[in-house]
């Protein structure tokens, strides 16, 4: 098992993609606003919060503020729900293609459907992230990741 003690640190980009009407541009704000009050994705918070003490984690949501593709993340993961799929996709392969950047999904499509999903990403977390996201980094840093990663539910 790889700790803090190891001296290796990870960092973590999550994104919460969005559709183009609710997305920020160049630190504008989105065009199209609401009156509702908008919290960011759970599943991202989980996650941080889910990650070991070396795994340096920030979270990106679209409808805050853009994405940097010049990030110097190691991992990014992407957690997206079924309408804003087509949005994670072309993300994931611009971080792949033009920037060579390990990509791993979660969220409802990609445990729903991982064999679309495998195409545009390097893993696909099945079910929920709290154990296997942990064990992603793991397998990332010892060069080992595999293409699915899934467990049972958590307490």
């Amino acid at each position: 098992m790889i700790t803090a003690k190891s001296g290796i640190a990870v960092k973590l980009l999550l994104i919460n993609p969005t559709a183009p009407q609710w997305r920020a541009h160049n630190n504008h704000m989105p065009y199209r606003r609401t009156k509702v009050f908008r919290f960011s994705m759970l599943s991202s918070l989980y996650v941080a919060a889910t990650m070991p003490s070396y795994v340096d984690t920030q979270i990106i949501d679209e409808d805050v503020e853009p994405i940097d593709f010049d990030t110097d993340a190691d991992i990014i993961g992407i957690s997206f729900m079924t309408f804003n799929a087509p949005r994670a996709y072309e993300i994931a392969d611009r971080f792949r293609k033009e920037k060579s950047k390990t990509v791993i999904f979660g969220g409802y499509p990609p445990s729903f459907m991982p064999e679309e999903a495998i195409k545009h990403a390097d893993a696909v977390c099945i079910g929920e992230a709290e154990n296997n996201v942990p064990r992603m980094i793991e397998d990332f840093i010892t060069g080992r990741l595999t293409p699915f990663y899934s467990s049972e539910p958590s307490d």
